[in-house]
């Protein structure tokens, strides 16, 4: 039986597919289902047959129609079929029904941005996003030493030939192959081989939709001029916290997606970060015009005003707490926690809100737009004005490096900026207009996201640099961690 296949394609024609052009069926072509690469070949012989899409194979045609785990024998089945034997989550593309969908459909899965700091292992799912439906193949083999990675496909094909097994370069955390663009790995939480990277990075963002995208489309609606935050959780997984277009706070992710039932104050974005003890904690501004916390430290009404249209950031600390830096209604730069309550004194531009991040050699550095337009510095790492001017209507962000922090900010040229222990730099990259970087540490180094002056998300850094196509919406910044 042959069946067109286009909700679900994975290899479609005139896409590369796995490094091999698959613009038209192999020439010899294996039989409809035929075993191309045995489930005992490969994972350790533990793996599921990859089989042969028959005359279909690398085109959009279905050789044997709608089976158990998808359309045989597509890219996107033979993902599906390993983890579903295996126990190890739904594997599912929304949208068109193309793998580079993966991310968005399969939420038990944790997606890793390539490059951003995580090592593959043997079953992780790669997701290229070259073309209108994108490719999946599955890792088999991993060599850190040659930097090599082999995966297993299928509806493949090299100079019309079946091409069940690929061979992707390992730089870094970066995996490449000649004519695709990777865009992701997947890792099942119930996949037993563990990565050896030191950290990994996700975005989350409000999408010219109005919807959430963390990473893909949750088809949950922001609320407009606000920005959502994401959080890595020390128990695996990621949470992305928003104001809703209800007005409410919510969160989604591994540890939860709701309606957290607390009203915020219009035009301003929540905080949150993910708490060494387990689960997260999240800083916002109430719709009292107060500081509220919310998450497994507590969750109360600080009684701290805030100046309005301005935004808080939270950190986590080594000790199981937290600490919230903010522009209180006076515009001075305030911080609470557990770490303590103070005023710094300091004085911070209108609508600009201050970014904190917990140092390794202990204690917390924040970054700031001060009421000169300047970038300032204030913590256990130095206080000062580092000379750079801001952008106005737009607020910094600080991670924790090797050796201390770095900061990205909008300069008062437009372009993108980064400051700080690793170094100082203009990037050249235009940004949209009241819009705000986001940066954070991995294993690979630090990444950043922004919304350039095209309306699109970019990324920069470890992560790689790059348009990714992606509108957002006007006045919103998006977040990685």
């Amino acid at each position: 039986m042959r069946s067109r296949f286009l909700a679900a394609i994975a290899a479609a024609a005139l896409v590369v597919a796995g490094g091999f052009l698959a613009s038209a069926p192999a020439s010899a072509a294996s039989a409809c289902g035929q075993v191309l690469v045995p489930g005992s070949q490969w994972l350790g012989g533990h793996g599921v047959d990859a089989k042969s899409n028959g005359v279909d194979q690398g085109t959009g045609y279905s050789c044997a129609g709608n089976v158990q785990y998808g359309y045989g024998y597509q890219c996107v089945e033979l993902a599906a079929r390993l983890y579903a034997i295996k126990g190890w989550g739904r594997v599912y593309a929304s949208g068109n029904g193309g793998a580079k969908n993966l991310p968005t459909g399969s939420t038990g899965i944790t997606w890793h941005l390539n490059g951003s700091g995580y090592i593959p292992v043997p079953g992780d799912l790669v997701v290229y996003d070259t073309g209108t439906y994108g490719h999946v193949s599955v890792v088999d083999t991993v060599n850190t030493a040659t930097g090599k990675v082999g995966v297993v496909q299928q509806n493949a094909v090299s100079s019309r030939a079946d091409a069940p097994r690929a061979t992707l370069t390992l730089s870094g955390s970066t995996l490449t192959v000649a004519g695709l663009h990777i865009s992701s790995v997947g890792h099942s939480p119930k996949n037993p081989a563990t990565s050896s990277s030191g950290g990994t990075a996700s975005w989350a963002f409000q999408a010219n939709t109005s919807n959430i995208w963390s990473p893909g489309d949750t088809g949950l609606g922001a609320a407009a001029g606000t920005s959502p935050d994401i959080a890595s959780l020390s128990t695996g997984g990621r949470e992305t916290a928003f104001q809703a277009n209800t007005t409410h706070l919510w969160v989604a992710g591994a540890a939860g997606t709701g309606d957290l039932g607390l009203g915020m104050m219009a035009g301003t974005s929540p905080s949150i970060t993910g708490l060494t003890t387990g689960g997260y904690e999240i800083a916002f501004q109430a719709n009292t015009g107060n500081l509220w916390v919310v998450g497994a430290a507590g969750t109360r009404d600080t009684g701290l005003g805030m100046r309005a249209g301005t935004s808080p950031s939270i950190t986590a600390l080594p000790n199981g707490g937290y600490q919230v830096a903010f522009q209180a209604n006076t515009s001075h730069l305030w911080f609470t926690g557990t770490a303590g309550t103070s005023n710094t004194g300091l004085g911070m531009a209108g609508s600009s809100s201050p970014a904190i991040t917990a140092l390794a050699s202990g204690g917390y550095e924040a970054a700031f737009q001060a009421n000169t337009g300047n970038l300032w510095v204030f913590g256990a790492a130095g206080t000062g004005d580092t000379g750079l001017g801001m952008r106005g209507g737009t607020s910094p962000s600080i991670t924790a490096v090797s050796g201390g922090y770095e900061v990205a900010f909008q300069a008062n040229t437009s372009h993108e900026w980064v400051t700080g222990t690793a170094g100082t730099s203009d990037t050249g990259l235009g940004m949209a207009a009241n819009t705000s970087p986001d940066i954070t540490s991995s294993g690979a180094g630090w990444s950043a996201v922004f919304q350039a002056n095209t309306s699109h998300l970019w990324t920069l850094g470890a992560i790689g640099t790059r348009d990714t196509g992606l509108g957002m919406r006007d006045s919103t910044s998006p977040a990685i961690g």
